[in-house]
């Protein structure tokens, strides 16, 4: 089970049941110094809120954390489907400025798992994927753009390219918002419909207006990719909660972020 944990007023939720020495949080909106529509934990540098103080709140979750900031990569996220490969090499890509941020990317994937890897969030799904021996990982973002683009697909194939098979992966899909709270237009629930295989009753609802369930979505395109039921698994938490940030429920908002890496411990 997920737990919530807080250390110094900063709270994240501690994602449960992964392969030994993998740990990834998903950060909520408590602990940090931004105010207004992005108080208080905002991590986003891209979202009109005052750069020092994301900066501060990046500080303050890695201190939590016991990670070292410096070692941690973040992307320039687009709504797309590009996935780097991330090495040493990138240590502290996007930290301290928007534009040394990993260009026109939406997922990463490591063997080097000390390298923290970041993905940002307010509503859209931030997507974990881990080899159950513990040497591969990989996080993603995927609104319905990045779903309709077969994001989670995408992310086993690079698993594959190292000689993983899909059955020996585990997924987790964090909190993304709701299929009460995600209201679309026909467009999306096609684009998300010619991507999903599948009975589409399982994350679309049909009644006077569409909503549409992107987690479930991205859980669906998991299985269709050849991961064990038991292997996916969504978060109980939804971002259209208090806890979280949620562009839905108010605009501009602040961002939280789904940190994975291995302990060192």
């Amino acid at each position: 089970m997920d737990e919530l944990h807080e250390f110094a007023g900063v709270c994240w939720l501690e994602l449960s049941g992964l392969p030994h020495g993998i740990r990834a949080v998903v950060t909520t909106r408590l602990g940090g110094t931004s105010t207004g529509d992005y108080a208080s934990l905002n991590l986003g540098l891209h979202v009109g809120d005052d750069d020092d103080r994301v900066i501060e709140n990046r500080r303050r979750i890695f201190s939590a954390l016991d990670l070292d900031p410096h070692r941690a990569v973040f992307m320039n996220q687009v709504h797309g489907t590009r996935i780097a490969t991330v090495t040493s090499d990138d240590h502290g890509r996007g930290l301290l400025a928007q534009d040394h941020a990993l260009v026109a990317t939406d997922a990463m994937v490591t063997q080097e798992l000390t390298t923290p890897l970041v993905a940002m969030s307010a509503d859209c799904s931030p997507l974990l994927l881990v080899s159950r021996d513990g040497s591969s990982l990989g996080v993603a973002h995927a609104g319905w753009r990045g779903t309709a683009a077969s994001m989670a697909d995408h992310l086993v194939e690079a698993f594959c390219s190292w000689g993983h098979e899909p059955d020996d992966l585990q997924a987790v899909v964090g909190p993304t918002i709701s299929l009460e709270g995600y209201e679309v237009g026909s467009e999306v629930v096609d684009a998300l419909a010619a991507a999903t295989p599948g009975d589409d009753s399982q994350w679309l609802h049909r009644g006077e207006r569409f909503h549409v369930d992107v987690a479930r979505a991205n859980q669906a395109q998991f299985l269709a990719a050849g991961l064990r039921e038991e292997n996916v698994r969504i978060t109980q938490d939804r971002s259209d909660d208090e806890l979280f940030f949620s562009d839905r429920r108010v605009r501009p908002c602040g961002r939280m972020a789904l940190i994975a890496w291995r302990s060192e411990a």
